[in-house]
């Protein structure tokens, strides 16, 4: 993959990219996500929908943002 991060348009190259969207990710802006079926990488905003969504009953804080 190369390119430039899609997150921000930072002038690192792009080697990643989330695993729910395909946003195009370098590696500062990606995020780990521990899912059910192991570690995925994301992007911050697809990492805080999970988050908010995951299954286990808990309410989970999403980053910060306005709804939490």
């Amino acid at each position: 993959m190369t390119g430039l991060c899609g997150l921000t348009g930072c002038a690192n190259t792009a080697a990643l990219k989330c695993h729910w969207c395909s946003l195009p990710l370098c590696a500062e802006h990606a995020v780990a996500f521990e899912t059910k079926d192991g570690q995925t990488v994301c992007c911050r905003g697809c990492a805080a929908y999970l988050r908010a969504k995951s299954c286990d009953g808990e309410k989970k804080e999403t980053g910060g943002g306005h709804a939490d």
